[in-house]
């Protein structure tokens, strides 16, 4: 099959390329890549996937030069593209070297469908001129207002300015192995963990970056978790774990790498007093959480609170040590907030009651502010010294990408450290001739993959970037049906084809609600009117005059426990009612044949769900038999209406329930690399062939700078 040729805008991971104006941008920001090597990616990205050899790879170099000139420059503009684009050929994520044939282009790109072939012999002259790819400078235009702020601080001495700070960010490490939260400091290196979920290790890098290092000590187990490192950087606090019910706490000297247990003690989490004099930690499993204070050497240990139904984590003491900030993690919901509580235990309250994100603190800016993890970014919220009245809404002081999800550790100083993840992923199939999962449609980084009816088109959310596509099986038509701001995902099709609903936002601090769109294109529309509150997860009715959805009656105020019930949307009057007998129910989806409603209900606080299912030809909701025990997710129906998949993340399974048997079963066992999508998203092809996103994610160290 001939590949369809592209145009700019090109996407691929957190890069972009406009062939037309001869520019490359990295996360939104212009980057300097010189006349050759811009025209041999071009020629790359032309036929992404497919190897392009060296002899066509040099005509777009330099056609007149002699063969040997022109060979050594080809060289020389593939290794700028690696540099440009932080690729290495030991370990390629963008261009692979296939060797005495030539190269391949193996990320997946994003691209509409029209000419490029034309623009890689017709860029503009002014691409070789260094002033078309410099970097413009950016002067600080609120300097004068920061100004007034530190002078208005010294008056109201009670909170910090309202401005946040300044951060900037700067990538130390450049290997693209796997690395985990938390980066330890001890003032000269930086600790970390690294290695597979199975065999990790202790690496160390120095401050200024460079190529880690393995940590040459002996650890009680391999199962490890770097939790804090002591205010005078002589020893690690870490968990050795044997077994899921115990973590033992530990210390590990850096001198010598002597370790020795902190008393009994056993915890999740766990952090240091800013006088090193204390620990605060916290404990539990499975829905109930406990959060304590003990002695450095482990004695005196005294329970704070224990809490019931949510896990406690993320201890964080204030830079007085009067306070301990904390997180509270539902782990039905999947949704966290932000306590604080005196140090001995009283005057427990929640931060930040009125942010309906779910956060998890992280520590506080040199100027004396709250720091917060929320939806990959790091935020900041001016913190009160009493204990009363309530935070202002927190600001993100840190970029879209890299994506920060951790809690880091935040001490004193002008720089922090934390693992950046850039987010990159492709989509895959299994195949159930070769029983593999393959790259499909190309291996694109998409999620909530839909087919169309007729199976001919596929509507889409890129990821990461979340905006909806419909691209023919064929190749042969790409339509983006939204644009920045709006974030959006879940497209669904009508049972007609023509109109898209999808979930979408348009700033952050808004709820989701459902739209439509025409599926050949159009400015997407509200399926209802503000009036409708909340909308969740949905699904067309049969007639395609209705969609039934998820309505939280609690709202999505983060850590709040959610009891949806279902709502009824009839699409050209937009009146919305009430599912009825539907109390407690989410992710409905309707069979093809239009016989069948099916939706998901929780069942308690350990992370079971039943599937349920609703005939209209008695009224009734009937629970499947053998409810799947798991966080059981993303339910499709197969296209003969015989049977629901679903993803089963805690099982390590994608199960299949079978309605005319009425038993559940475990359709497909995934291996631990194939369940690190970044939604753990599910769907069917139309063939029934599982669909995943694979992650292609690549973690590195970064320094978090204050200015």
């Amino acid at each position: 099959m001939p590949q369809p040729q592209l145009t700019g805008p090109i996407r691929f991971g957190v890069f972009e390329v406009d062939p037309r104006s001869a520019v490359v941008r990295k996360h939104g920001t212009r980057i300097r890549l010189q006349d050759q090597p811009f025209r041999v990616l071009l020629a790359l990205l032309e036929h992404p996937g497919e190897v392009v050899t060296r002899e066509d790879l040099q005509r777009q170099v330099r056609p007149q030069s002699t063969f040997g000139d022109v060979d050594h420059s080809l060289n020389i503009a593939i290794n700028k593209i690696r540099e440009t684009l932080g690729d290495s050929a030991e370990n390629p994520r963008f261009v692979e070297t296939i060797p005495k044939r030539g190269y391949r282009f193996i990320a997946p790109v994003i691209a509409p469908v029209e000419s490029l072939a034309t623009l890689a012999g017709a860029l503009p002259a002014a691409l070789t001129t260094p002033e078309t790819v410099r970097k413009s400078k950016w002067i600080p235009a609120g300097l004068v207002l920061a100004v007034l702020i530190l002078i208005a601080a010294t008056t109201i001495w009670l909170r910090p300015s309202s401005t946040p700070p300044e951060m900037q960010v700067r990538r130390l490490t450049h290997d693209s192995s796997p690395k985990f939260d938390p980066v330890l400091s001890d003032g000269a290196r930086l600790y970390f963990r690294a290695g597979t979920r199975t065999d990790w290790h202790i690496f160390q890098v120095p401050l200024s970056g460079g190529e880690p290092v393995q940590l040459p000590v002996v650890l009680p187990t391999a199962k490890l978790c770097l939790l804090d490192v002591a205010p005078d950087g002589q020893e690690l606090l870490l968990t050795a774990s044997e077994s899921i019910d115990s973590d033992p706490l530990w210390t590990m000297r850096l001198a010598d790498g002597s370790r020795r247990r902190v008393g009994s003690l056993s915890a999740l989490n766990a952090r240091y007093s800013p006088d090193g004099n204390r620990i605060a930690f916290t404990a539990g499993r499975l829905g109930s959480g406990s959060l304590s204070v003990a002695s450095r050497d482990g004695s005196n240990a005294s329970r704070l609170f224990e809490l019931k139904d949510f896990d406690i984590v993320d201890p964080c003491w204030s830079p007085d040590g009067q306070r301990i900030i904390f997180g509270r993690l539902n782990r039905t919901s999947e949704s966290a907030s932000t306590w604080e509580m005196m140090a001995d235990g009283s005057r427990l309250r929640p931060l930040f009651p009125n942010w309906h994100e779910s956060h998890l603190p992280a520590g506080w800016t040199p100027d004396g502010r709250l720091i917060l993890v929320s939806q990959g970014r790091l935020w900041t919220a001016p913190f009160r010294r009493f204990l009363h009245g309530t935070p202002a809404l927190p600001s993100p002081i840190s970029p879209v990408e890299p994506r920060f999800d951790s809690p880091i550790q935040i001490r004193s100083g002008r720089s922090e450290y934390a693992v950046g993840s850039t987010r990159l992923g492709q989509l895959q199939r299994f195949d159930t001739g070769l029983k593999a999962w393959e790259p499909h449609l190309g291996g694109i980084s998409a999620q909530t993959v839909e087919y169309s009816g007729d199976g001919q088109s596929v509507a889409y959310a890129t990821y990461p970037e979340r905006q909806i596509c419909v691209w023919r099986v064929d190749g042969n038509r790409l339509v983006e049906l939204t644009t920045r701001p709006m974030q959006a995902w879940i497209p669904r099709w009508s049972p007609d084809g023509k109109v898209i609903a999808f979930l979408g936002k348009s700033a952050i601090e808004q709820p989701e609600r459902i739209y439509l769109v025409d599926a050949a294109g159009g400015s997407p529309r509200p399926a209802c009117g503000t009036n409708c509150g909340p909308q969740g997860d949905f699904s067309w009715a049969p007639d395609g005059k209705t969609i039934v959805f998820a309505f939280p009656t609690v709202g999505p105020r983060a850590g709040a426990p959610t009891q949806d019930y279902l709502q009824l949307l009839e699409i050209d009057t937009g009146k919305v009612t009430k599912f009825f007998g539907s109390d407690g129910l989410y992710s409905p989806r309707w069979s093809p044949n239009g016989t069948v409603l099916a939706a998901l209900a929780d069942r308690g606080a350990m992370r079971k769900r039943a599937l349920m299912r609703y005939h209209p030809s008695d009224g009734k909701w009937v629970e499947a038999a053998g409810p799947a025990s798991g966080f059981v997710s993303w339910p499709s129906w197969s296209r003969d209406s015989k049977s629901i998949w679903y993803f089963n993340r805690l099982r390590g399974t994608i199960g299949r329930y079978l309605v005319h048997e009425n038993r559940n079963e475990d359709a497909l066992p995934l291996k631990p690399e194939e369940l690190s999508g970044p939604t753990y998203w599910f769907n069917l092809t139309p063939n029934d062939e599982p669909m995943i996103l694979r992650s292609r994610d690549i973690q590195e160290i970064y320094a978090l700078d204050w200015k």
